[in-house]
C-alpha cells in the first residue's frame, strides 16, 4: 500500500494556490487597510480621552482651570499623527516634538537663570514663560498661574503618561478580521 500513488487533477487546487500566492505579494491594500484601523483607534483615543484603552482614561490636569479636552488644546498634536502603509508594513505615528513626553509621561527639570538685580535671586526660566503666558492671556488663564507658582515651588513639572498611541481589543480584532477577509480566494 506504501507504494500506491494515486493521480487527482488538481488544477483548481493549483489555481487556489497561485491566487493565494498573488494574494501574498500584492499585500499594500491590506497594509493600507491596516494603517487605516490604526490611524482610527488613535484618533479615537484623543477623542474618548484614553477611556477606551486598558487601565481607562487619561489622568486629569492637577490645575484643571482649563477648558477642553486634555491634550487637544491646540489641536497640534493631534494633526500631527499620520499614517504610512507599504507592502511589507503600516504604520501610525508622529513626529511632533514632546508626543512621546506626552504618550509616557516624564519630568520636565527647570534651568535657573539669572534674576532681576533688584531682587537678587535667581528664578527658572519655565517659571518666567508660565507668567508670561498668563500675562499674554489678559491674567485670565489661571492654569498658567498654577504651573508658574508649580515651578517655583518644585523646580519642575512632571507629566503623567497619557497614552495614545495605543490600540485597544477592538482594534486588534479589527486587524484580524481585515487579514481574513484579504485571505479569502
Amino acid at each position: 500500500m506504501a507504494d500506491s500513488l494515486i493521480i487527482a487533477n488538481t488544477d483548481s487546487l493549483n489555481l487556489l494556490f497561485k491566487q493565494l500566492n498573488n494574494r501574498l505579494t500584492e499585500t499594500k491594500p491590506l497594509m493600507t487597510e491596516i494603517a487605516g484601523i490604526m490611524y482610527y483607534g488613535v484618533s479615537e483615543n484623543f477623542r474618548t480621552e484614553g477611556s477606551r484603552l486598558p487601565g481607562g482614561g487619561w489622568k486629569q490636569m492637577q490645575h484643571n482651570s482649563r477648558k477642553g479636552q486634555i491634550l487637544q488644546d491646540s489641536g497640534v498634536l493631534l494633526s500631527s499623527i499620520s499614517w504610512t502603509a507599504t507592502a511589507t508594513e503600516s504604520v501610525v505615528g508622529t513626529n511632533y516634538k514632546t508626543a512621546a513626553l506626552h504618550n509616557f509621561g516624564g519630568v520636565i527639570k527647570a534651568k535657573k537663570i539669572v534674576g532681576s538685580v533688584k531682587r537678587k535671586k535667581d528664578v527658572f526660566a519655565m517659571e518666567q514663560f508660565f507668567w508670561m503666558k498668563w500675562y499674554e492671556s489678559g491674567k485670565k488663564d489661571n492654569y498658567y498661574k498654577a504651573l508658574a507658582f508649580h515651578v517655583h515651588k518644585t523646580g519642575q513639572i512632571t507629566v503623567p503618561a497619557r497614552p495614545f498611541m495605543m490600540l485597544n481589543n477592538d482594534d486588534y480584532l479589527k486587524i484580524e478580521d481585515a487579514v481574513v477577509r484579504f485571505l479569502k480566494v
